[in-house]
């Protein structure tokens, strides 16, 4: 009893701390929640109020652009410049009337009226026939010498029967554009227009809304009152931005016009944006209460039960990682238990030794495959060459020279021990310079010694073992497909230790490449299906290798240029290759 009782005073504890831990995180995270909620209803609101103002914006420049249309519909018009020359023309002259008529019809209604007054004479010519036309003053804010170039301004009607106001693009009209001033334009749309633009913004309605030219001077206010506190401040803020007023805290939401750089700004209260978060919290709150007390009542009689084997079974695994990671084997997993855990025991054994069966499997197949490509490149390359050399060597007998075929049948000799009696994966690099250069020498006499040939290696590059056939290929392939049927050429093989590399370099004076067959070529060594093609065999072997070797950054590295030859690069890295003799001079 004693020791039962002890069993549930620890079980017991560990609950109460459990569930305390419990309360603590997740009314942490209940208040996080609605911290995140709040963000993005906060988001979505700047998002959606930004949508309808861009809208908005759209709309008046859209209006702009009429304005626009017309304002240089006139200004460009050469009929109408030719009749402003003409001061002897009288002010209700027709001609001007009905051009203005035309340009502004075709802005679909969108612009209201066009004034143009001609300096020679101070008349005014206008599509308002209710509008002030005697040689007195412009009226307004349009005063002839002002605005050199065309701008937005707010100004009084001129009609006579009219006090609203107009939001009007003046400038100057000049003989041939660029000449002398001639007239005045101002092309004029109701600012009752742009009222109705705000209008159309739907979003939070009851919210203070504002239109501010280029100056921050108030143009437009919506149905609710916007203060004139808030005008100088709304405009100098962005998307975002918080004001304060009156006890209220406003979320801004600001845009500008393409055209005219007319400010957009629209106050959110704060108050109606985040009402359902405040209460969202306070449920949130009661839920999480009831929820920790059902968690306690749960927890107190499966927490033992389910920590204990949970706990076991990670420190297994953890064991499992550790041991792969250094390349051995991680034993087993085991459990005295006979539940749905000792299943999982189980399966997980079975699996960690399916993959490293698979893994085995996997890295055996690799290299085989690359041995036989190896292999297979070995014993289909040479017979080809064979029956050339010795094709070639007997008509060199029949011509009677001897002391060259006794040459070509010495490094012949050479050649065949050392491509057909080594089996090595890896050779030194002194080895396969002597290989290289009776196999160039031999490849020059097949092509009747008119491709010259030169392999130098440096005293750092000869101390090392490499994979064996990475260079033959290449030397082989600039002598069958470099020249294409020219007499001359020249073939050099260098090699070299640069930096933390060896690097081997096969250059040749050949016909060269396009940069398009360059790119082909490269996709298609990448791509490379031993199994099924049969072209650039030497080429995608020598790729694939230095790949399986040293990673995908290693590889084959073409530098080509048409009618200039090709260079191709390898690169070996030190660090992973074996050194057989003395370093001199790394």
């Amino acid at each position: 009893m004693k020791n039962s009782h002890l069993r549930y005073s620890l079980k017991l504890k560990t609950s109460l701390i459990a569930v305390s831990v419990i309360i603590l995180s997740m009314t942490l995270c209940g208040w996080l929640l609605t911290g995140i909620v709040e963000k993005k209803l906060k988001d979505e609101t700047i998002h959606s109020a930004q949508l309808n103002a861009k809208l908005i914006v759209r709309h008046l420049d859209d209006q702009f652009s009429y304005m626009q249309q017309a304002y240089y519909g006139v200004l460009f018009d050469t009929q109408i410049q030719e009749w402003l020359l003409q001061p002897e023309l009288d002010p209700f002259f027709h001609g001007i009337r009905e051009k203005m008529d035309t340009i502004m019809m075709a802005s679909n209604y969108n612009v209201f009226s066009v004034y143009l007054k001609n300096f020679l004479n101070d008349h005014i010519y206008t599509t308002d026939f209710l509008t002030w036309q005697d040689s007195g003053g412009y009226g307004g804010n349009a005063q002839a010498g002002s605005f050199t170039a065309p701008e937005l301004i707010v100004q009084k009607s001129f009609s006579r029967t009219s006090s609203s106001q107009l939001v009007s693009l003046v400038g100057q009209v000049h003989q041939g554009n660029f000449g002398e001033p001639l007239g005045w334009l101002s092309v004029n749309t109701q600012i009752n227009a742009f009222s109705t633009m705000l209008r159309d913004d739907s979003y939070y309605e009851d919210a203070p809304l504002l239109l501010a030219d280029q100056n921050g001077n108030a143009i437009v206010t919506g149905e609710t009152v916007f203060p004139n506190e808030l005008v100088a401040p709304a405009v100098a803020a962005s998307t975002g931005d918080i004001l304060d007023y009156d006890g209220e805290s406003y979320l801004v939401i600001a845009a500008e016009t393409g055209n005219y750089h007319w400010q957009y700004r629209k106050l959110l209260p704060e108050s109606q944006i985040f009402s359902d978060v405040y209460y969202l919290r306070r449920v949130l709150f009661i839920i999480l209460l009831f929820f920790s007390a059902v968690v306690f009542l749960g927890l107190y009689q499966v927490l033992n039960y389910i920590t204990n084997p949970i706990y076991d079974l990670s420190n297994q695994v953890r064991s499992y990682r550790q041991n792969q990671q250094k390349g051995k084997w991680a034993g087993s997993f085991h459990t005295e238990r006979k539940d749905e855990f000792a299943y999982l025991y189980q399966s997980l054994q079975e699996m960690t030794e399916r993959i490293d069966h698979l893994i085995d499997e996997e890295y055996k197949a690799q290299l085989y495959k690359k041995e036989t490509q190896l292999r297979i490149y070995r014993n289909g390359i040479n017979p080809h060459f064979l029956y050339n050399i010795l094709d070639s060597l007997l008509w060199t007998i029949k011509f009677g020279d001897y002391p060259r075929a006794e040459q070509i049948l010495q490094n012949f000799s050479i050649f065949l021990h050392h491509t057909l009696s080594s089996n090595k994966e890896f050779v030194s690099v002194r080895s396969m310079r002597e290989e290289l250069c009776t196999f160039c020498e031999l490849s020059s006499f097949l092509k009747d010694d008119g491709i010259s040939w030169s392999v130098e290696f440096t005293e750092n590059a000869l101390i090392w073992d490499i994979p064996s056939f990475l260079v033959q290929p290449l030397v082989e392939n600039c002598f069958k497909h470099a020249f294409n049927g020219r007499e001359k050429g020249c073939v050099f093989v260098t090699g070299d230790v640069e930096d933390e590399d060896l690097v081997f370099r096969v250059r040749d004076d050949g016909i060269g490449m396009t940069s398009e067959q360059r790119c082909k070529l490269l996709s298609y060594l990448d791509t490379y299906d031993f199994n099924k093609e049969s072209r650039h065999f030497g080429l995608a072997s020598v790729h694939q290798r230095l790949k399986l070797y040293y990673g995908n950054i290693y590889g084959l590295d073409i530098r080509t240029e048409s009618n200039a030859g090709t260079t191709i690069t390898i690169r070996l890295p030190v660090r992973q290759l074996v050194q057989t003799e003395k370093a001199e001079n790394i």
